[in-house]
C-alpha cells in the first residue's frame, strides 16, 4: 500500500483498510511519508515512513524535488518486500506518481489505484489551462493503473466519460467509515466538549470542518447565516481547520462584515486525530455547504460520532446521506435562502438530529463498515493477481 500524504482523511482511511486487510489475512506493507500523523491502536502491519513532500516548513521546489527523490526510497522498498501486487491510494504531484505507477507497471505488478477525487482540480482551480493540463496528467495516472477505484457512482461515470477508461477496469467501492479509527482516542461528553470550547451549553451548535478550499463553500454558508440568528439568536457555528496557500478568502474578516463575531467560534489550525473527537462531540449537526466534491470524508467521520450531516445534493454526497434519515439536503449551497431554512429547522428540531444521529452511527458500523469494504478489496486484488497484464487504457 502506498499512501503519500500522510495525514488527515486519506491517512485515516488508508490506515482503517490496511489494519482490516491485515484482519483478513493479508500480507501488508504501508509506504507513507516520513512526516505522517501517528494515529491511536495497533497497526497489524508493517510501515515504510520515508515518502517526501510534505514538509509543511519547505517551499514548492524544495518539496517537489524531495518527493521526486524519495520515490527512489518506494522502489526500494517494494524491491525488499516483493509484493504480489501494489494499491496507490492519491497522488501527491500526479506527473510524479505517474512515473511510478509505470515502473511498478514494468516489473509485472498489477497496480490498484484509488481515486479519492476524480479530478482534483477541479476542486482547486478555476483557470481553464490549468484544469486541462491537470486532466491530461490524471488521464494518463489512470490508464497507467492496472485498476482504478472510485467511491461514487458519480465519480464512476466521469472516469468513464472523462478519461476514457474501460468500465471493466472501474471498480466503485464505499468509502469506509474511517473515524472508527479514532475509537481508542477519549470521547468527551458534550457538556465537556462544549465546556472547553466555551460555547454554552444549550445552544444549537453546527459544526463545519476540514480545510476552506473554494469549492468547500464556507462563504456560501457565511453568507446564509445572518438569516438564521435572526431567527435563532442563540445558534453558534463552529469552523475548525487549516487553511492552505490556495486559499485566499478572508473569512476573518467576512465574519465580521457580516456581523457575525459572537455567532461564529474560529479555530483556525490542523486539526491532529486526537483533537478530533472534541469538535464533534461539541456539535449538533455537521454541515458540507459545498460547491462540488466527489465524496466526503467528514460525511463518515459524523457518522461515526452520530453527527447527521446538512450537505448540498452535489457530486456523491446524496449518495451517502439519506434525506430525514441521516441528515437533510439542499438542492445547491448557492441558495442561502434554502440552506438557512435548513439551519433554522435543525436547530428547532434537535430532537430530530439525534434520531437522524442515531441512524448515522447504526450506518457508520454496517453499510460503511470495515469487514465488507476489506474483504470487497481482497477479492479484487486475487482477481488482478491472476488477470492477465494490460494497461487500463488498453483495448
Amino acid at each position: 500500500m502506498i499512501e503519500p500524504l500522510g495525514f488527515s482523511g486519506i491517512r485515516y482511511y488508508t490506515g482503517q483498510l490496511s489494519r482490516h486487510l491485515a484482519q483478513q489475512g493479508a500480507s501488508l506493507a504501508l509506504v507513507t511519508s516520513r512526516h505522517y500523523e501517528r494515529l491511536p491502536g495497533q497497526l497489524g502491519y508493517r510501515l515504510y515512513p520515508v515518502m517526501g513532500g510534505m514538509a509543511r516548513g519547505q517551499g514548492r521546489i524544495a518539496r517537489g524535488l524531495d518527493y521526486a527523490l524519495r520515490h527512489l526510497k518506494v522502489a526500494d522498498i517494494v524491491r525488499m518486500e516483493r509484493p504480489d501486487l501494489v494499491h496507490v491510494q492519491d497522488s501527491l504531484i500526479p506527473a510524479v506518481d505517474t512515473l511510478l505507477l509505470a515502473w511498478l507497471r514494468q516489473q509485472g505488478l498489477p497496480v490498484v489505484y484509488t481515486a479519492h477525487d476524480v479530478d482534483r482540480s477541479s476542486l482547486r482551480y478555476t483557470a481553464h489551462w490549468r484544469l486541462q493540463l491537470n486532466r491530461a496528467v490524471y488521464r494518463r495516472l489512470y490508464q497507467t493503473a492496472s485498476h482504478v477505484l472510485v467511491h461514487t457512482a458519480d465519480g464512476r461515470e466521469e472516469l468513464l466519460r472523462d478519461f476514457g477508461l474501460a468500465a471493466e477496469n472501474v471498480s466503485r467501492i464505499e468509502f469506509g467509515n474511517f473515524g472508527l479509527q479514532l475509537e481508542e482516542a477519549p470521547i468527551p461528553s458534550r457538556r465537556e466538549a462544549r465546556t472547553k470550547l466555551g460555547l454554552g451549553e444549550t445552544a444549537p451548535v453546527a459544526l463545519f470542518f476540514g480545510d476552506r478550499r473554494h469549492s468547500k463553500g464556507l462563504d456560501l454558508l457565511l453568507a446564509a447565516l445572518p438569516a438564521v440568528v435572526a431567527q435563532v439568536p442563540n445558534f453558534r457555528l463552529l469552523i475548525a481547520g487549516e487553511s492552505r496557500v490556495e486559499h485566499t478568502t478572508d473569512y476573518g474578516g467576512l465574519i465580521r462584515e457580516l456581523g457575525l463575531a459572537d455567532y461564529v467560534q474560529f479555530v483556525d489550525r490542523y486539526i491532529p486525530a486526537e483533537e478530533v473527537p472534541l469538535f464533534f462531540a461539541a456539535s449538533d449537526l455537521v454541515v458540507l455547504p459545498y460547491r462540488k466534491v466527489y465524496q466526503s470524508g467528514v460525511v463518515h467521520l459524523s457518522y461515526s460520532f452520530g453527527r447527521p450531516v446538512l450537505a448540498a445534493r452535489v457530486g456523491g454526497l446524496a449518495e451517502v446521506v439519506d434525506e430525514g434519515e441521516t441528515g437533510l439536503l439542499v438542492a445547491n449551497a448557492h441558495d442561502k435562502a434554502a440552506l438557512a431554512q435548513q439551519l433554522v429547522y435543525a436547530a428547532l428540531h434537535r430532537d430530530e438530529l439525534e434520531r437522524m444521529g442515531h441512524r448515522a452511527r447504526e450506518l457508520s458500523t454496517t453499510r460503511f463498515g470495515w469487514n465488507q469494504i476489506a474483504a470487497t478489496t481482497l477479492a479484487l486484488y486475487k482477481e488482478l493477481k491472476i488477470k492477465p497484464m494490460q494497461l487500463v487504457g488498453e483495448r
